[in-house]
């Protein structure tokens, strides 16, 4: 139960017993919009919530909480409207309200940006595959790895021996001690080694710079470095060598996996992998540095690859105790593009959950002085070498996007803040005009082409297809995703973001759909009405669109009564892939083990049954078909479902 005196939960600044608990206002407005928000009622919390705010103007946290009604109605610039002048009021000193205000912020730079995330991936790709393509040859370099021993290391010789068994010849092993009991340990199991090694022992020294003590003694051209809590794929020297070093990129990193007990090289993970996650969620947007923005790509100052030129250029580590290979990464970034070698070489041991109260408050402190330090470098626009890199100034909005939607908000200036909330409020003014397009919602004798089908079972190839025969699609797509959908999900944002706001509703999300999908209510009503707004302003008059998110599967009975409350007639293409193949394909991106992929399989399905058993406009086509002779499939959806497509038009495209 929240105390009186404590700061009340919408936000506004006051404390319960002055805000929201309050006896004089149990029965208030503001209250029942609360209660009514919650329950998914948006159109009547709206109206009450503006009541509120007629009786009382200066209520801020009624306003903020309006705000972010209006954000998940995707509703954004009236959104970003009140939550600016809601932040301004409290003079940016309340962090609920400037929270707020950054959400809506990050929302609307979306749309704004996702072209130039699209590029920057294009031209990341070119990028890497211009290296790629170069002859690897020369002399296999000289490789240092430099090791750093913890204080009472437990697995100093599972570390020692993961790189005694490396099949690369070419290196040297430098181990950086403590001076306790660890370094008899450390001395036996380096006489087991063949392979020539340096043992230093030091007084007090942390690993970063106990990291930089080994760099300094390096002979070798590159440096690899390893945390001795943590161990080596037998073949990870040679794969960076090859991959990095002989296509003289400056530096990279390698996957990684959690460390199995007992097992020196096991690369298999299941879908619970903290680190596979992680880097999966990170890495493939857009460029490689970009990653580093949202968070460590690399895991573990031990996974960094490094020329060991570069790293002295930078100075090596700075002493983070916490985040050093975080800081030492966004650093380098500016400067040279890192290569990444998509295999798990690196075996990592996830120490993070025993930290105390005080190492999480370090952590947090280290991670925001050297995301802030990145974001001021950012903002200067100078000393960025790397065109891919967020520091670059052609980098800038996308850059203020990722750090927005990463939580990162809070280390901007206020005076970025307010200068980006009034630039996008003014091009939103400037092209409102052009977005109301409220005269052709109820328009007949136009078609909604509507892509049912469960994740990774072809819908994003199929609707690519269907958009290039004539199907149109809204420009603010969700870019695409290295090694997922490389060439694009062909998915409308807001349609994505509605769906998302259903789900959450529901208790659901994309991967738990057990929930029962109401037919009437204020719930279904909100979902309708900006079904409508969004078909309004998304698609404007088109003849014929295309709309495609998996999740629609669940959520096909009010889309349906959207698109015809629209003056759209609703048709349906179903792609149906093994189930087996789809289940696989959500293990190997690390979302789900085969068996719970396999569940969702039927589960999604079971919905678009039940659906097409009572409407007659759907065409069910094999993924396979599409491969094999799309022209044949697109002839027969055309003709089935009665919509024009054209086979010829793009064919090339396709």
């Amino acid at each position: 139960m929240i105390s009186r005196n404590s700061p009340c939960s919408c936000g506004s600044g006051r404390r319960f017993k002055h805000c929201c608990g309050s006896v004089a206002r149990d029965l208030s407005p503001r209250l029942e919009a609360l209660d009514a928000h919650n329950a998914g009622a948006l159109a009547k919390a709206e109206a009450l919530y503006r009541t509120a705010l007629a009786e009382n103007p200066d209520d801020l946290g009624v306003s903020r909480l309006l705000g972010i009604l209006l954000m998940s109605r995707l509703r954004y610039r009236e959104a970003l409207e009140i939550l600016l002048e809601t932040t301004e009021k409290t003079e940016w000193a309340i962090p609920k309200a400037r929270a707020s205000l950054q959400a809506a912020l990050a929302r609307m730079l979306t749309s704004k940006t996702n072209r130039r995330q699209a590029q920057l991936l294009e031209d990341f790709v070119a990028w890497e595959a211009s290296l790629r393509r170069q002859e690897v040859g020369g002399d296999p370099p000289l490789v240092s790895v430099v090791m750093a021993v913890s204080p009472h290391g437990a697995h100093v010789a599972e570390s020692v021996l993961s790189v005694a068994r490396q099949t690369y010849p070419n290196i040297e092993l430098i181990v950086l001690c403590p001076a306790d009991e660890t370094r008899k340990v450390v001395q036996a199991c380096l006489d087991e080694v063949q392979l020539p090694t340096r043992f230093v022992c030091l007084e007090d020294s942390t690993i970063p710079m106990a990291f930089n003590e080994g760099a300094a003694l390096a002979q070798g051209s590159y440096l690899a470095f390893l945390d001795a809590n943590d161990r080596y794929a037998p073949d990870r020297i040679a794969r960076l060598v090859d991959e990095i070093a002989q296509r003289e990129a400056r530096w990279g990193f390698s996957l990684v996996r959690e460390a199995s007990e007992g097992k020196l090289d096991d690369r298999t993970s299941g879908p619970a992998d903290v680190f596979r996650q992680k880097q999966h969620a990170l890495l493939g947007k857009t460029s490689n540095s970009f990653a580093f923005l949202a968070g460590n790509a690399a895991i573990s100052s031990g996974n960094i690859f490094v020329e060991r030129a570069f790293f002295q250029t930078l100075g090596g580590f700075r002493d983070f105790v916490c985040n050093h290979g975080w800081d030492f990464c966004l650093r380098a970034v500016a400067l040279a593009e890192p290569l990444v070698v998509r295999e798990p070489l690196y075996f990592c041991r996830d120490l993070a959950g025993g930290a105390n109260i005080q190492v999480q408050q370090m952590e947090r402190q280290e991670r925001d002085q050297i995301v802030g330090q990145c974001l001021a470098d950012t903002l200067s626009g100078s000393g960025c070498a790397n065109a891919l890199a967020p520091q670059s100034p052609d980098n800038r909005l996308l850059a203020l996007k990722w750090a927005l939607e990463s939580g990162f908000g809070h280390l901007l200036p206020v005076s970025t803040l307010r200068e980006l909330a009034r630039d996008l409020l003014a091009e939103a003014e400037a092209s409102k005009a052009g977005e109301d397009t409220a005269d052709s919602r109820g328009r007949k004798g136009r078609t909604a082409l509507v892509v049912l089908g469960m994740h990774r079972s072809g819908t994003s190839a199929l609707s690519r297809v269907l958009n290039l025969c004539g199907a149109y699609l809204p420009k603010n797509l969700r870019p695409a995703k290295l090694e997922v959908n490389a060439r694009g999900f062909w998915e409308p944002e807001n349609v994505i973001e509605l769906n998302d706001r259903m789900l959450t509703q529901l208790g659901g999300a994309w991967n738990k759909v057990d929930f029962e999908l109401p037919e009437e209510g204020g719930l279904v009503e909100a979902f309708i009405e900006d079904a409508r707004a969004l078909l309004a302003t998304e698609y404007g008059n088109a003849d014929t669109i295309l709309i495609k998110d998996p999740r629609i599967c669940v959520l096909i009975p009010l889309w349906h009564r959207a698109l015809v409350a629209a003056g759209y007639r609703p048709v349906y293409v179903v792609p149906i892939r093994n189930p087996l193949e789809v289940a696989q394909s959500l293990h190997a991106r690390g979302d789900m083990g085969i068996a719970e992929g396999l569940k969702l399989w039927q589960s999604y399905m079971r919905h678009v049954v039940e659906f097409s058993a009572n409407c007659a406009d759907v065409a069910f086509v094999r993924f396979a078909d599409l491969l094999d002779d799309w022209r044949g499939l697109i002839v027969r959806v055309a003709g089935q479902l009665s919509v024009p497509l054209d086979c010829e038009g793009r064919a090339m495209e396709v």
